[in-house]
């Protein structure tokens, strides 16, 4: 089992996806709040992230920065994962990118390798 924690604005994303990966056996908090995924990251281990780059507040590189900057999140996981429509340019190291759509047993492959 994966501890995950899942960042999307689009809710039919942010509700599917962690479906499936409970399905799998993975405990996963799913959000849309950008200050919730600060706090959740900071004060529970979680194996994983999982973050959408297009999001109204903050993009998902901005979130991901943020949080390995945040002092308490100084455990953070090292595999995170950005989902999004197209490659942005400036991914951050050890950053693994998946195109939506995606095949979840692509993604299952990439965090098991964190668990």
């Amino acid at each position: 089992m994966v501890k995950i924690l899942f960042v999307d604005d689009d809710e039919g994303v942010r509700i599917s996806i962690p479906d499936f990966l409970k399905d799998l056996g993975h405990d996963v908090f799913a959000t849309e709040d950008i200050e919730l995924a600060m706090f959740m990251a900071g004060r529970f281990p979680f194996d994983a992230l999982i973050i959408d780059f297009n999001m109204p507040v903050m993009n998902g590189i901005d979130l991901i920065n943020a949080l390995r900057n945040h002092e308490s999140c100084s455990k953070c996981p090292a595999k995170v994962v950005l989902i999004s429509d197209e490659r942005p340019n400036n991914l951050p190291v050890n950053v693994k990118f998946f195109k939506k759509p995606f095949e979840i047993v692509d993604l299952e492959k990439i965090l098991t390798e964190a668990g």
